[in-house]
């Protein structure tokens, strides 16, 4: 349990965690041998404050941290779901490529339930590019076809 903390605070903390627990340590161990200059003991508990400090304040925001990680990955999926909205309501889209992104969408929003936060926001982040690279290529595909109906119809003018 220890060590899968450790993880996560290390991943939360961008391996502030892990750096302050071995400063921490090695100061123990110069403390440890036991030295009788009184400054050199006060500047290792100087130290050691700081590093216990930044321990506490690393143990106070990270379940902060991980709360803001989950609100944008949860923002990031809705996003991703809302344009997946779009494409169904837009025409010429690929439908493999929309067919694609459904998939995808399922699996950052598995990601996201198996608590797997940071992947299913950089999933989410992915489909929303995606998403709107087909929501262009449609629009630009709806435009050269009015574009070729708009040439056709002022080009063939029907006579009565």
């Amino acid at each position: 349990m220890q060590n899968s903390n450790d993880d996560k605070l290390n991943a939360l903390t961008r391996g502030l965690w892990s750096n302050l627990k071995r400063k921490g340590n090695e100061v123990q161990a110069q403390f440890a041998r036991r030295s009788t200059d009184p400054d050199k003991v006060s500047r290792l508990t100087n130290e050691f404050r700081e590093i216990v400090g930044g321990l506490n304040a690393a143990n106070v925001l990270a379940p902060i941290i991980e709360d803001e990680q989950r609100k944008r990955a949860r923002w990031a999926l809705d996003r991703a779901t809302l344009g997946l909205h779009k494409l169904q309501d837009r025409p010429f889209v690929d439908s493999e490529r929309q067919d694609a992104v459904e998939r995808q969408l399922v699996t950052a929003l598995q990601q996201f339930d198996e608590d797997e936060i940071v992947a299913a926001e950089v999933s989410a982040r992915q489909l929303e590019a995606l998403v709107d690279e087909l929501l262009y290529a449609s629009a630009v595909a709806e435009f050269d076809a009015l574009q070729a109906t708009f040439s056709h119809l002022t080009e063939s003018q029907v006579t009565h």
